[in-house]
């Protein structure tokens, strides 16, 4: 994985980004152990102090090819490293499916969500592709773990949205994403995002 498959740097606006990627299977928490894992987390932030030297960073974002979530205690530490050696000006923004922080109970996505706060990630950007639970799960595919379908009927889609709303709760700024696909009604997509509450939407072009 390379450096710019975890985290992007901005130096002005807002780029376009991939679309996000789908799951065929979903983990639960605990993840397993992700310090090993390259790029590590010194690697980063070296990378990111050399292009400091002549650069002037007023954005940072997670995003990338991967889903930034999965590497969990890679992304909070990074974050906080980050935050410390960067300080208030500088927004981070974590760009993210919400897949990872939708399939768990309530009382864990909070304290999941107070995490990355604390981590000093000021923005999220989530991936809301329809206002359709049917169309969400064709588009993005996601599968829980048989034992965890069984407890929980709510739908992928119902999870999202109340991943959404407790961003909003804990005090993020949140931005919602879309791809710009024929079959997706934007206006509806548009209109229950801004209800859920977040501040802005975004939609990509989409590539076949």
């Amino acid at each position: 994985m390379e450096l710019h498959q975890f985290a992007e740097i901005e130096a002005d606006g807002k780029s376009i980004l991939p679309p996000p990627p789908s799951f065929s299977r979903v983990p639960s928490f605990p993840l397993q152990n992700d310090e090993s894992i390259n790029p590590s987390v010194e690697y980063i932030g070296s990378e990111i102090q050399k292009y400091r030297e002549n650069n002037e960073i007023s954005s940072l974002v997670f995003a990338g090819e991967g889903e930034p979530t999965l590497r969990w205690k890679s992304l909070n530490l990074l974050a906080s490293k980050l935050r410390l050696d960067l300080g208030d000006k500088t927004k981070i923004r974590l760009v993210t499916n919400g897949l990872i922080l939708s399939n768990t109970n309530e009382d864990r996505r909070e304290l999941m969500l107070n995490e990355l706060k604390s981590s000093g990630i000021d923005e999220l950007s989530i991936a809301f592709m329809t206002s359709c639970p049917e169309q969400f799960d064709l588009l993005m595919e996601p599968v829980s773990h048989e034992d965890d379908e069984l407890k929980d009927k709510q739908s992928w889609h119902q999870k999202l949205c109340h991943t959404i709303q407790d961003a909003v709760k804990v005090g993020f700024e949140v931005e919602c994403t879309g791809v710009e696909r024929q079959e997706v009604d934007k206006h509806a997509t548009e209109e229950m995002a801004r209800e859920l509450g977040v501040s802005s939407f975004r939609w990509r072009p989409y590539f076949p």
